[in-house]
């Protein structure tokens, strides 16, 4: 009769390492391991920076209007068919501010604020500016009076900063 205290001194029976290899722990695994884990977390960096570099804007593009300003119903549809629908949606994302009345204003407000530019000073009627999308400052503003190649040149120069 065994006692309770006693253990068995049995012999074990060894695993067979060959047969099962990935039981087997030694250096070279936990390197793979660990490589291996290093390649999923860049993958996974440059997958959410590439979709962020792509649904984000560079440059915010808002035009400031108003059916009141004269400048802006000689000029308005010629700068919005022949330069603002032909700008990289990727890196501008074009806006208009209109100051008509109360109703419009409140309008462009909201949109500001959606977009993160309810301080920006954006007052002016008849200018196009150009607001940096992560620091939300004016790099540039140009009347759209100007000839559409002075535009362009514009628009060029902001996209090159």
């Amino acid at each position: 009769m065994k006692s309770p205290l006693t253990i068995s001194l049995r012999k074990q029976t060894p695993i067979n390492k060959k047969a099962i290899p990935y039981m087997t722990a030694n250096k070279s695994n936990f390197t793979y391991m660990k490589t291996f884990k290093k390649l999923i977390v860049l993958a996974v960096v440059l997958l959410t920076t590439q979709f962020f570099a792509q649904t984000s804007p560079t440059y915010y593009v808002v035009l400031v209007k108003a059916k009141w300003c004269s400048t802006c119903i000689k000029n308005e549809d010629r700068v919005v068919g022949e330069l603002l629908s032909k700008m990289d949606k990727n890196r501008m994302t074009v806006l208009t501010n209109d100051l008509t009345n109360k109703e419009t204003k409140a309008a462009s407000a909201e949109i500001l604020r959606a977009n993160g530019l309810e301080y920006v000073k954006l007052r002016s009627t008849g200018i196009l500016f150009f607001v940096d999308a992560r620091t939300k400052k004016i790099v540039e503003s140009i009347p759209i009076s100007k000839t559409t190649d002075e535009l362009t040149k514009t628009v060029n120069r902001v996209t090159s900063l």
